[in-house]
């Protein structure tokens, strides 16, 4: 495809090549200058830095003032993957087998991407108060595993999709039951998917800020969180030390899960 599109660009392709490629350094020059700010030597944010020194980091993962936040963030992410792989792994089977109705339900699984988060977030706060959850646990872990859901459903309905037909009629014409369908073929052939899609979703929980700003109590902020109310009040390098952290390790998680649904892909052809 990549090939057909620079071919119908023609002599335009090097154009747009050096567009995109300005964008993309656009776009990661900021992330980049974290990693420098991170290292100063100075007790505030400077670019370039002043000297050189590893104590923020040292700072991140010996204070309790981030420590706290990192374990909590772990924790919440953990069991939000979860029940958004459930949940959007079923969706995923629900949607591939309803056939005209797949457009319309797509769309519903997929609606939590188009709202905006802070009328999620407020939404959130709103019911957990009304039903006297707000600041639990559980309460935070299923209002990021909702946002979590999307991207599983959308990776494991891909996969499914080229899954052909055929091999679930032959299932059934054998005798096997939709449970059996589900967990003895469907499954486990795009179990590879799955486990991509798990990585997407840990990262996605643990990305989010907004609404764990909304409906955490103070004693239970996740790592987002407390980098938000900590940029509010200061500039301290620390900041940039956490936030590379972050940054590299999010990174690794993507390129695992790209690797994941690569060799999945390659699989299935």
């Amino acid at each position: 495809m990549s090939t057909a599109l620079r071919g119908s660009l023609g002599w335009l392709a090097p154009l747009f090549g050096a567009i995109a490629f300005v964008i993309a350094v656009f776009l990661l020059l900021p992330v980049l200058a974290i990693i420098p700010a991170s290292v100063t030597s100075t007790t505030f944010i400077t670019f370039p830095p002043i000297g050189l020194s590893s104590r923020w980091y040292t700072l991140v993962i010996t204070d309790p003032m981030w420590t706290g936040p990192i374990a909590t963030s772990l924790i919440f992410s953990v069991f939000g993957s979860i029940v958004a792989l459930c949940v959007g792994v079923l969706a995923a089977l629900a949607v591939w087998r309803s056939g005209r109705f797949a457009p319309w339900l797509s769309a519903l699984f997929l609606a939590p991407t188009i709202i905006p988060s802070i009328v999620y977030a407020l939404g959130l706060y709103f019911l957990y108060e009304r039903f006297g959850v707000l600041g639990s646990s559980a309460g935070v872990i299923a209002g990021q595993a909702l946002l979590a859901v999307p991207v599983v459903f959308a990776v494991c309905l891909d996969a499914l999709r080229r899954v052909s037909p055929e091999v679930r009629q032959a299932a059934v014409s054998l005798g096997s039951g939709w449970l059996g369908v589900m967990f003895r073929v469907e499954l486990p052939i795009i179990k590879t998917t799955i486990v991509g899609a798990a990585i997407f979703a840990f990262a996605s929980c643990f990305d989010e800020v907004v609404v764990a700003l909304f409906v955490t109590r103070p004693d239970q902020l996740t790592l987002p969180a407390q980098i938000w109310l900590a940029a509010r009040s200061s500039v301290s390098p620390a900041i940039a030390a956490v936030s590379v952290i972050i940054i590299l390790s999010l990174v690794g998680l993507m390129l695992a899960a790209y690797a994941v649904l690569r060799a999945s892909r390659i699989r299935s052809e």
